[in-house]
């Protein structure tokens, strides 16, 4: 049985000129149905295959602990009145120096991720890499908070985090031949 594959086109929303010429640029958004005329389930849609499903499930919570980690820069300077630099605080050092580290490694590894998971990456490696990098830098980033420092945390976040890398690197390669 063959499926009919149609563009999706986003309804236009009365007074957001901007989000709807937002929703215009990206209405490529192809679905297709199944050919069947009966009832169609949500879960028979398929979704064009280029298209991020798993990343998202993993830059989401990085996201979100980068947000966290920003918020304490933003906590331990006002806690210290320090609006510019740190001021010579080690707590508010320490508070930047998270989320910097978080800020060093997560873009360029999630990218790797994403280029990996439309060059074809199979699920299970996608997920592996996704994890990777997520439980690295939970690790990290609590083994870095504490005082002290609970050090094999943030050895481990290394790790996991450097493997990550890695691994998301050496898959794009070999995805690409």
């Amino acid at each position: 049985m063959h499926g009919v594959c149609t563009l999706f086109t986003p309804p236009r929303i009365a007074g957001f000129s901007n989000l709807n010429a937002r929703f215009a640029s990206a209405s490529d958004a192809r679905f297709c149905l199944p050919a069947s005329p009966q009832r169609v389930k949500l879960s028979t849609w398929k979704v064009r295959p280029n298209m991020l499903s798993i990343t998202p499930l993993y830059a989401a919570p990085i996201g979100l602990l980068f947000l966290l980690l920003s918020v304490n820069v933003i906590r331990q300077r006002l806690a210290l009145k320090v609006s510019v630099g740190d001021g010579g605080e080690k707590a508010l050092i320490k508070a930047m120096r998270a989320q910097s580290n978080c800020a060093e490694y997560a873009p360029l590894t999630l990218l790797l991720i994403a280029m990996a998971e439309l060059q074809g990456g199979a699920n299970w490696l996608i997920h592996m890499l996704g994890s990777l990098l997520l439980l690295g830098r939970l690790a990290h980033a609590y083994g870095f908070a504490r005082t002290p420092q609970i050090i094999s945390l943030r050895k481990s976040g290394m790790y996991l985090t450097f493997a990550g890398l890695l691994l998301a690197s050496v898959s794009c390669l070999a995805l690409a031949f």
